[in-house]
């Protein structure tokens, strides 16, 4: 197994601050996303370190526990993220956007109350979003409706 993977040049080492999330692109590793506490998704290009596209993503929460995915053709960035929390740190909101990842625009945001989505991945295909919930954020607040995995289909043009 060792014997397939590459070796990056040391000149491809980013400085950062403080990554909390990223993801790379699926079929262009010169460009990755990275999310910190300064609440920036942003788009690097890992040869020169300039940032390419800035998604201001900023949340009230400390840990600023965030998740995203490039989709499989590169269009879409797909993020989730506790939105909202009081000083006791539990989630009391959360939202799963989607953003074109050329422009940066939101295409679609759903906020769940009392949940923290956490987690997304797109389906090979790029037809499905799917987004998973951590029931023990809300748990403090009141029982909740859920902490299933949930599927969203995606439009292709």
């Amino acid at each position: 197994c060792q014997s397939h993977l590459e070796t990056l040049p040391e000149a491809s080492v980013l400085p950062t601050e403080d990554i909390t999330a990223m993801a790379l692109h699926p079929h262009d590793p010169q460009h990755i996303l990275t999310y910190g506490f300064q609440g920036i998704i942003q788009k690097v290009d890992t040869q020169s370190g300039e940032e390419k596209l800035a998604i201001p993503y900023w949340t009230n929460v400390t840990f600023s526990d965030a998740d995203f995915v490039y989709n499989p053709d590169a269009t879409l960035i797909a993020g989730g993220r506790c939105s909202d929390s009081p000083a006791g740190g539990f989630c009391t909101e959360s939202d799963m956007q989607v953003f074109d990842a050329e422009t940066g625009e939101s295409l679609f945001k759903h906020t769940r109350r009392y949940d923290h989505i956490n987690r997304v991945a797109f389906t090979p295909d790029g037809r499905w979003l799917l987004t998973g919930h951590t029931a023990l954020y809300g748990m403090m607040y009141s029982p909740l409706p859920d902490a299933n995995i949930h599927i969203w289909g995606i439009k292709t043009p």
